[in-house]
């Protein structure tokens, strides 16, 4: 935050979330894999590698149907429960909740489409499965539960509607109905990218659609089948999987169509792992800034061992620097020391997720690293989300218009958990 007579002013705001949920997301010893599919079948929940080898099937998970993931980690499956990391059935109330589409937003909601008996509605529950709020969507006739995704902003909620095929937003935030996304042939499922385009599953095959809602890729299986409905996004941003009721599993390009690989799976919805490598997805409750050309780097622990090609973002939305600069960090001594990588994100988005592709990068889970962020000199106030309780620095030098290859540190603040992440 902006550092004024050497004080410190942090704002707390007040978000619509229970407190207790926003907990910062460390390293966790996961059995899950990352990037590993998880498929609703007869036999209940099957974890499978990215190629579809079978890794285990879930305890106490038989019956389950639709599921989602919270950034911290576990496996939401509403009508059967909730399953850590490792795999294990906790606790919770989500047994109690009908099944049906689901989606985390990375603040302590899960929301999920209205069963068939309320196909008009779309409830936000918390972590543990209890009610908080519910929606009613614009939808007189068609099928039910709604397909839904959240864009980046965490509030703009994506549904596909059976009225002509329309897919319709509601500001979750707000309460209020936005204007449609636009109309498209079928909306079986649905997926809002970091870039706004939609991925819609539709029977036979899949398409992309800018955010104008105009269609630029389409995806069709080498074996044709009808009856496609979930689909499921890579968290390496680069391609996705579909699934159909029988059993077919295939894999896509995002970018140019192409089918990457096809399986014989159990038939049923689908979800991928993909919690953060490195960093925090969850959008924390304090603001924080610092002066255009002061960097600050916020500790972070790896949680998974992969390939990081992508950095995300939370900008505030009282921010008003143009462009943001972030970057990875080695841990020195328990401070920040080699630049490992970074990128500027151009036309920051404020009040949303912003996300940039990185060259690809390494992460080692347990390993300490550092983000770094920084408004650049002659920008505006970048405004960002973390939390108080930990430690981060800013840099030495106040005339930044890029990371440097190697930290320097100036003061140190009571800050963590910088509301960013790597994957």
């Amino acid at each position: 935050m902006e550092r004024a007579a050497a004080a410190r002013a942090v704002l707390a705001i007040a978000v619509v979330t229970v407190a207790a949920a926003l907990t910062p997301s460390v390293a966790m010893a996961a059995s899950f894999g990352w990037g590993d599919v998880f498929q609703s079948g007869s036999a209940g929940i099957e974890e499978l590698t990215p190629s579809g080898a079978l890794v285990q099937t879930l305890a106490g998970s038989t019956g389950a149907g639709y599921l989602c993931v919270d950034q911290s980690g576990d496996l939401i499956a509403p009508g059967v429960g909730l399953f850590d990391p490792a795999g294990t059935l906790v606790a919770s109330d989500w047994s109690s909740v009908p099944s049906a589409p689901c989606v985390a937003d990375g603040q302590g909601h899960v929301y999920v489409s209205g069963p068939t008996s309320a196909p008009n509605t779309v409830t936000q529950y918390d972590l543990q499965g209890d009610p908080l709020t519910s929606f009613t969507v614009t939808q007189s006739t068609g099928f039910a539960p709604l397909s839904i995704d959240l864009a980046p902003d965490g509030c703009t909620l994506y549904y596909a509607k059976s009225v002509g095929e329309v897919i319709g937003r509601l500001n979750v935030c707000t309460g209020l109905e936005d204007t449609p996304f636009g109309s498209v042939e079928l909306a079986d499922d649905l997926h809002v990218l970091p870039n706004l385009d939609v991925l819609v599953t539709a029977d036979s095959g899949d398409e992309l659609l800018d955010p104008a809602g105009t269609q630029t890729t389409v995806y069709r299986p080498t074996t044709p089948t009808i009856g496609l409905r979930y689909a499921a996004l890579d968290p390496d941003g680069t391609s996705f999987f579909v699934s159909d009721y029988t059993g077919p599993v295939d894999r896509f390009d995002l970018a140019s169509g192409a089918q990457l690989a096809s399986w014989t799976g159990t038939g049923g919805p689908i979800a991928v792992y993909g919690p953060p490598l490195v960093g925090d997805a969850n959008v924390e409750n304090v603001v924080d800034n610092d002066a255009p050309g002061t960097a600050e780097a916020f500790s972070a622990t790896g949680g998974f061992d992969g390939p990081m090609t992508n950095l995300h973002l939370y900008v505030d939305a009282s921010s008003t620097a143009t462009n943001a600069v972030i970057g990875i960090y080695t841990n020195s001594g328990d401070k920040p020391g080699d630049l490992v990588t970074q990128t500027t994100i151009p036309n920051v988005t404020a009040g949303s997720w912003n996300t940039v592709t990185v060259p690809s990068r390494t992460i080692q889970a347990g390993r300490r690293y550092w983000i770094a962020v920084l408004g650049p000199k002659g920008g505006g106030t970048l405004a960002f989300r973390d939390e108080d309780g930990g430690r981060s620095y800013t840099s030495s030098q106040h005339r930044l218009t890029s990371l440097p290859s190697v930290w320097s540190s100036g003061q140190h603040w009571s800050s963590t958990s910088l509301s960013a992440f790597g994957d």
